[in-house]
């Protein structure tokens, strides 16, 4: 049976009283040269009677802000109730109202973003601007809340005032999960792109707050509720990464849908569109890096990177370059995982411009091969989620080399050759007239891969961040036992390799990590190999220096 948690006492909000007049709250107007928005900080309550204070503040994508997003139905906007803005008044329906009361916590602040208040409704600019970002938005909260209002559920009568769990039938019909399934929010055309694009949820109706999986279970389980329009919009979220998930068809799947304005029958569904990423106009040196003198002996350094990186393949010394004059080398056995096809926005870009974002998504539809799109799709949302969490000492794994460290290669690896094959764009990255801009910054790129090849579990993701002096057409490579990927680059008798960065995982691995709430103190995911192909597999002797910097 599933369990419902009851997160505060029942309150009524007709019993919280009005806070006294003063004069209207009016907006600043939003900063236009960064893309940002205005947040709401719900002040706690105090008691069931305390008035509904807040504040807001402006921020900007770039700084990462925490927040969560509110999905709600407007109601009937004729009733209006007052809450306070930086100590100033500010009307809002009253849907929206008990919303407010019921998401206040006790003892702390709580962060939101809510579109009827941080959006200046009367600005026309504005508004047309912010809607421009709200798949950003939702993608960007940390949990989206859907708010389906004040529902009596069993034993509220009963219980009092008091915090409980309340476990529901699974099986026999259920007159308050038939209310619910019937809610006019299901309707709402503009919650399909919020709860579709969304990372998590949380559903609350009244008092009650429920993980959004348990609520769609529950729906799914009694028959009566089986074929109702959040079953159905849950189909929708599993399949948003698929090619089927285009603009047409969601505005056919959800032709009865409803909104106020009839063009937002087509501008709610641009930013989950797999075909419309491209945008929908909406106008409303070595000591020091081995840790100094005496930190350790070569011998002890070539042994610990030995012992890391082995999979079984007679990793060791370069016993032909071993000379008085000339230093031992270190074999560094990596897996040619696949070809560099396109390099996109920056890490800053990335995290910042949102028109860097919906760019670095249309790029997957241009260049991998439809098969290949989906699971990019989705690795590469996991992957920014991620980013997120970042911080500038994370992202010190992501360099270039300041020096040339090239491995002669009188032949062309297998490996690379093989690598070429089933990328869509080979043909033009041969070309003659392929350009490939110069780098105008240091920080690290993300990067997309085509033809990777299918190793199940042990598959690389398609996305990743690389070193500024990376180029379309360089590979990476993955070594067991490192969170560092490998950037090399095919040159005339030798391989040269660039630097290092980080590779996403594949989908499946990133998702049961997330599900896991996998805590091993490291962003990016240590690379774990049981085997190379002989097709894939990429010898590298090293100097020691150049290993350590490779695997440390």
């Amino acid at each position: 049976m599933a369990k419902i948690e009851r997160m505060v006492p029942i309150v009524n909000p007709a019993s919280i009283e009005e806070p006294p007049t003063t004069s209207p709250f009016e907006y600043t107007p939003i900063k236009t040269t960064v893309d940002g928005i205005r947040l709401l900080i719900l002040e706690p309550a105090q008691d069931s009677t305390t008035l509904i204070n807040c504040r807001l503040i402006q921020v900007t994508f770039a700084q990462k802000p925490k927040y969560e997003a509110l999905s709600y139905t407007w109601g009937d906007e004729t009733i209006r109730r007052k809450i306070t803005i930086d100590g100033h008044d500010f009307t809002v329906a009253q849907n929206l109202f008990d919303a407010l009361v019921h998401l206040q916590h006790r003892s702390e602040e709580r962060v939101l973003w809510i579109d009827a208040i941080c959006i200046n409704q009367s600005d026309i600019s504005e508004k047309n601007s912010q809607i421009g970002f709200m798949p950003f938005i939702y993608m960007r909260a940390k949990c989206v809340l859907v708010w389906l209002g004040i529902v009596n559920a069993p034993s509220e009568q009963e219980s009092g005032g008091k915090a409980s769990t309340v476990t529901w039938r699974s099986i026999e019909p259920d007159p308050v999960l038939r209310t619910l399934a019937a809610n006019p929010y299901w309707r709402r055309v503009w919650i399909i792109q919020e709860v579709g694009l969304a990372r998590k949820i949380l559903v609350h109706y009244g008092t009650v707050q429920r993980k959004w999986s348990a609520l769609i279970e529950s729906f799914w389980s009694n028959s009566e509720t089986r074929d109702s329009l959040p079953v159905k919009l849950q189909k929708q979220i599993d399949e948003k990464y698929e090619d089927g998930h285009t603009l047409q068809a969601l505005i056919w799947n959800h032709r009865d849908s409803l909104c106020k304005e009839p063009r937002d029958h087509i501008y709610s569904f641009v930013g989950l569109g797999v075909d419309c990423q491209d945008g929908f106009p909406i106008d409303y040196v070595v000591q020091d890096l081995l840790g100094g003198q005496g930190i350790a002996t070569a011998e002890d350094l070539a042994r610990d990177i030995s012992q890391s990186t082995q999979v079984g393949l007679g990793i060791g010394a370069d016993q032909e370059t071993e000379s008085p004059s000339q230093p031992a080398k270190i074999l560094v056995t990596a897996r040619v995982s696949a070809r560099i096809v396109h390099l996109g926005p920056t890490y800053q870009e990335i995290m910042s411009n949102f028109k860097a974002v919906t760019a670095w998504k249309a790029s997957i539809n241009r260049h991998l091969f439809p098969s290949e799109q989906p699971s990019a799709r989705e690795e590469s949302d996991q992957f920014l989620e991620l980013l997120e969490d970042a911080e500038v000492e994370d992202l010190r794994i992501v360099e270039s080399f300041d020096r040339d460290i090239s491995v002669p290669k009188p032949q062309t690896p297998d490996c690379l050759l093989f690598a070429d094959q089933n990328v869509r764009n080979f043909d033009e990255m041969q070309s003659d007239k392929f350009v490939e801009p110069e780098p105008t910054s240091t920080d690290p790129r993300l990067f997309l891969l085509g033809g990777v090849p299918d190793y199940g579990g042990e598959s690389s993701g398609k996305v990743g961040l690389a070193p500024h002096k990376s180029r379309v057409g360089d590979y990476i490579c993955l070594v067991h036992g490192t969170q560092k990927a490998i950037v090399v680059r095919k040159e005339e008798g030798k391989v040269r390799v660039i630097g290092t960065g980080a590779a996403a995982e594949n989908r499946y691995k990133a998702e049961a990590s997330k599900e896991d709430d996998v805590n091993t103190g490291k962003r990016f995911g240590t690379t774990k190999l049981t085997f190379i192909n002989p097709e894939n597999r990429l010898d590298l002797y090293v100097d020691i220096a150049t290993a350590y910097q490779l695997m440390g």
